[in-house]
C-alpha cells in the first residue's frame, strides 16, 4: 500500500482480488510504519523507508513459505510507496523475488523533496519516514534509490505510471527504465491519468498488463 502511513484491510481491493481470481495467493502485509496498529507501530517506520519497512515484506514472504501457503519464489507488486517497496524487495531478496511490478512507484528518494517547501508539513512528514536525505552520504542515498541501482536488477520489471501523476511524477518511471536499460523492463504509461489511475479503462489496462506479466514471469500458482 501507499502512504506509507496507510494500511490494507479485509475490504474489497480490485487489484488484489483480480490477481487472486487468477489463482495466485495474494498477501498484503501491513509493514511497520502502517496506520491502524497504534503510534508505536507507526513510529517504528520512521527512518526505515528503504530499510525495515521493506524487510517486513520480505519476512512476510518467508513466513508464507514456512507455513506452507506458498513454495519458493514470489512476485512483488505495489502502488506508490508500495511500488517503491516492490522494487526494493527485488534488491533485498533477489534470489526469491522473481518479478517486480511497480505502479506509480517512487524510484529516486532524494527527488521526493525537490518540490517541497523547506518549512512545509509535507516535508516534515517525509523526513520522518525517509530521514534527512540531504545529510546522507552518496552511498546511503544510492542504497535506497532504485534508479541509482539499475544494474543491480536481474528480474523482469513492469512499470505502470500515470503521465499526469503529481504525487510521484512520471520521471520516476523513465529514470528507472533508463537505469535498468534491459529488454525485460516494460514501461506502460497512461496519458491523462494521475496517481490514482481512477479511469475505468486505465484500471482495466493495469489488470491486463499485470496478469499478462505474471503469466509470463511467474506462471506457478
Amino acid at each position: 500500500h501507499g502512504g506509507p502511513e496507510a494500511r490494507d484491510t479485509a475490504e474489497f481491493d480490485w487489484l488484489a482480488q483480480a490477481i487472486a481470481a487468477e489463482g495466485y495467493l495474494v498477501m498484503q502485509p501491513n509493514f511497520r510504519g502502517s496506520a491502524g496498529y497504534g503510534a508505536d507501530f507507526r513510529n517504528a517506520g520512521f527512518g526505515e523507508f528503504g530499510g525495515k519497512m521493506v524487510e517486513d515484506v520480505v519476512d512476510g514472504a518467508i513466513w508464507a513459505n514456512e507455513q506452507g501457503f506458498a513454495s519458493g519464489q514470489y512476485c512483488s507488486l505495489g502502488w506508490s510507496y508500495g511500488g517503491y517497496s516492490a522494487l526494493m524487495t527485488g534488491l533485498k531478496d533477489q534470489p526469491n523475488a522473481r518479478c517486480l511490478i511497480s505502479i506509480n512507484g517512487v524510484t529516486n528518494v532524494s527527488e521526493v523533496f525537490d518540490d517541497l517547501d523547506t518549512d512545509s508539513s509535507t516535508k516534515a512528514y517525509w523526513e520522518q519516514y525517509i530521514g534527512d536525505i540531504y545529510a546522507a552520504s552518496d552511498a546511503d542515498i544510492r542504497a535506497v534509490s532504485p534508479d541509482q541501482r539499475g544494474r543491480d536488477y536481474d528480474q523482469p520489471i513492469l512499470l505502470l505510471h500515470g503521465k499526469q501523476d503529481t504525487t510521484v511524477p512520471y520521471f520516476h518511471a523513465t529514470s528507472l527504465k533508463s537505469a535498468v536499460n534491459r529488454s525485460d523492463l516494460r514501461l506502460v504509461s497512461f496519458k491523462g491519468d494521475d496517481h490514482q489511475l481512477a479511469r475505468s479503462d486505465t484500471r482495466q489496462a493495469v489488470l491486463t498488463e499485470a496478469i499478462a506479466f505474471l503469466a509470463a514471469n511467474h506462471p506457478e500458482k
